[in-house]
């Protein structure tokens, strides 16, 4: 094993930013529960890593109240537009849905997803829970390799846009661990510790409008103003004794679990690091991926219900040709208290998302959009006011003894990075350090590609590639409750921190 698992028999948690990990601390000592904590490192991140997971992008969360003993999700995505459809974006000149630019974009979910979780779940006011993230934009943080290298990395690109340029060219002349501030998301923070919701009826939502709307119309007001995160039920299946628990549609969680399912009914299992693994798992993968790629979608518009979905016989007969693919950066984080076990995950989709930003506050808003299709016959085809079939989700496992809550980021490719996970745990009974850090492989499946880790043992076939191990095929993380014990699993890919306190 390559890192050292954090055990505590407190409050446990990880992160991509050990200088946002420690924001922590104070709510702690002001009576502060792990979804207050959640809140924070959820703003935290979205300003100090804001290519992963900004505040113009989407949030999800699941957690377990361990007094209750009652699992909830809450779904911080939205939808399209309402000017947006096939046949206007044909008009200005798309044939495809755009990868970047306002009408990639969705009204953000983060803001309310977070305040809906903490008006559900929180403890401490909610300007306390901001207040370390305004102090944090206006006295400066240190800038981390990771923001650095993801604005090196875009800032030269093609369809990348002037106030892109103004507003983050500046971090090239800062040092790794220099001082950064953000004042323009200050003053978006400090509108929201006054009310969350001016987000989406204040000023803010007026200069966004404004922004969005630039080139050509996009948003009305009234996709705002009504827009609500929604706190709800999640999808759940029996899986090696244990429960295993995921977010529901529009969330690909569903796809996670499809694979459970087609793994438990095939029953085959393979030695952990044999090439017979991967050219097995791809097997399921196929299903799947055909069944994501014209089944999935906004829920409202579904032609099959989640129970004939998660039907081991419907997905093994279905058949069909895959989407093609796009990879997405997002950040994974988890907290555990007394009470809770919380799984959060954020992201902007692509990294710095559509690369439109307003200027008064900041923001760069998400390119959630360009995952629709314009091929009608496809549930996630473009339509005004629809939520995008998304990637992210994070499950949470459930037996008599144990509780996990794992994820990673990973794009189309998570559900394939959350069996391997799963079945680490479950079919392996690997130790959860060696189980984050075990070789990893993921399907390409419009092209076929596979990519897979050194570690795994066998004569690899046409099209796939070996990389070294800890390649950045996802970074997560593993939280296990057992009892009093918190115990934190750091990935070795990227940059992922535990944090603790005893008592």
């Amino acid at each position: 094993m390559f890192k050292t698992p954090l055990y505590t028999y407190g409050t446990g948690l990880a992160c991509e930013n050990p200088y946002v990990a420690m924001l922590s601390k104070e709510l702690l000592d002001a009576g502060g529960n792990a979804i207050d904590i959640s809140v924070t490192i959820s703003l935290g991140l979205a300003i100090c890593i804001p290519h992963l997971g900004g505040i113009g992008g989407d949030f999800f969360a699941i957690l377990l109240d361990m007094d209750s003993d009652e699992v909830s999700v809450v779904m911080g995505s939205g939808y399209s537009g309402k000017y947006v459809s096939i046949d206007s974006l044909m008009e200005h000149g798309y044939r495809e849905m755009p990868t970047y630019g306002a009408a990639s974009v969705t009204v953000p979910g983060l803001v309310d997803g977070l305040y809906r979780m903490w008006k559900n779940y929180g403890s401490l006011e909610w300007r306390t829970l901001v207040e370390p993230v305004i102090k944090m934009c206006r006295d400066g943080f240190p800038l981390s390799r990771t923001l650095k290298n993801g604005v090196s990395r875009y800032i030269g690109a093609d369809h990348v846009s002037k106030e892109f340029k103004q507003i983050y060219g500046s971090i090239l002349g800062v040092e790794v661990g220099g001082r950064v501030r953000m004042p323009g998301l200050a003053r978006l923070l400090e509108e929201i510790a006054e009310d969350p919701r001016s987000f989406y009826e204040g000023p803010p939502m007026e200069s966004f409008i404004e922004t969005l709307n630039k080139d050509f119309q996009v948003f009305d007001p009234e996709d705002f103003r009504r827009y609500e995160a929604s706190i709800a039920e999640p999808l759940v299946v029996d899986y090696k004794g244990a429960r295993v628990y995921e977010m529901p549609l529009n969330s690909l969680g569903i796809s996670t679990l499809q694979l459970l399912r087609l793994h438990d009914y095939k029953g085959e299992n393979p030695e952990p690091n044999s090439i017979n693994r991967i050219a097995y798992y791809i097997s399921l993968f196929e299903k799947i991926y055909a069944i994501r790629h014209r089944l999935l979608g906004d829920p409202r518009y579904m032609r099959h219900s989640v129970d004939e979905l998660l039907d081991p016989g419907f997905i093994e007969e279905f058949s069909g040709e895959y989407a093609s693919s796009a990879d997405g950066d997002t950040t994974f984080f988890c907290v555990s208290d007394s009470k809770y076990v919380v799984g959060c995950i954020q992201s902007l989709f692509h990294p710095f998302g559509s690369m439109v930003v307003d200027t008064e506050y900041w923001v760069v808003f998400n390119n959630r959009g360009s995952s629709f299709t314009f091929d009608r016959e496809c549930v996630n085809h473009l339509e005004p006011n629809k939520y995008p079939l998304h990637t992210l989700s994070t499950p949470l496992i459930k037996n008599d003894e144990s509780i996990y809550v794992l994820g990673l980021s990973a794009g189309i490719y998570r559900p394939q990075l959350h069996l391997q996970l799963i079945t680490n745990l479950l079919d392996y009974n690997m130790y959860p350090q060696e189980a984050i850090e075990y070789p990893r492989f993921i399907w390409e499946p419009e092209s076929g590609e596979v990519r897979f880790e050194s570690g795994f043992v066998g004569v690899s076939r046409q099209g796939w590639v070996s990389l070294p191990l800890g390649s950045r095929l996802g970074v997560g993380a593993i939280l296990l409750r057992k009892d009093e014990l918190v115990g934190v699993y750091p990935d070795i890919r990227g940059e992922m921190y535990p944090y603790g306190f005893i008592g």
